[in-house]
């Protein structure tokens, strides 16, 4: 429940500019969303292959955001976020 707060006190932040509340809102609906469906992936006994695919996608996007949240370079990070 800790993550939710802070994820949540950045968001809400207005000392923080909009586009980086913006990227930080979807990018943690989508890594959510990307965690959801690779459990699913798992349980529904899709091929190995699907599940390998998913899991690293899921491992470089939530690489991507950790470095981006970190680093504050929001540009490179949605460029990022946008191809995979």
């Amino acid at each position: 429940m800790t993550i939710m707060k802070s994820v949540m006190k950045r968001i809400l932040d207005p000392e923080i500019q909009l586009r980086e509340r913006l990227f930080q809102l979807l990018s943690t609906i989508a890594l959510v969303e990307y965690f959801i469906v690779t459990v699913y992936n798992l349980i529904s006994g899709n091929s190995i292959t699907q599940i390998v695919i998913m899991l690293i996608g899921t491992v470089l996007f939530a690489g991507t955001v950790a470095f981006t949240f970190k680093s504050g370079h929001i540009r490179a990070g949605s460029a990022i976020s946008g191809l995979l």
